[in-house]
């Protein structure tokens, strides 16, 4: 079973959080909820409570950063499970979005110039 929770982010990012396994037998259900974000500008889907991504899950995420890229919005995926973001990184996911390990860091990578509003301190 997978539940979600929403939230907004730092900088008005929506976030999208499902818990639970992310397989075959929720990831239409992963589709349909990224879905109705997808007109957001800016969206990240913190994966942090899902214990385990198959490969449909992998495609759905993929099918989700697309519905929102096809809205025009930008997307990170936020992971805080090394297993998770190792299997991210190796299926290629950095090359299409900015994979981080907080909201933070989600946030500063869905700006035009890849960082947060603030200045850094000089």
């Amino acid at each position: 079973m997978l539940t979600f929770d929403q939230d907004t982010g730092p900088d008005d990012c929506v976030v999208c959080r499902p818990v639970g396994e992310l397989d075959a037998c929720t990831v239409g259900e992963f589709r349909r909820t990224v879905g109705r974000f997808a007109s957001h500008p800016k969206v990240l889907i913190d994966l942090s409570d899902v214990p385990l991504v198959d490969s449909a899950g992998l495609g759905g995420i993929i099918g989700g950063i697309h519905d929102v890229r096809d809205h025009g919005g930008r997307v990170a995926v936020v992971s805080r499970r090394p297993s998770i973001t190792k299997l991210l990184r190796f299926a290629g996911f950095e090359r299409i979005v900015p994979v981080v390990g907080s909201l933070d860091e989600g946030s500063a990578a869905l700006h035009p110039a890849g960082r947060s509003l603030s200045r850094p301190a000089l």
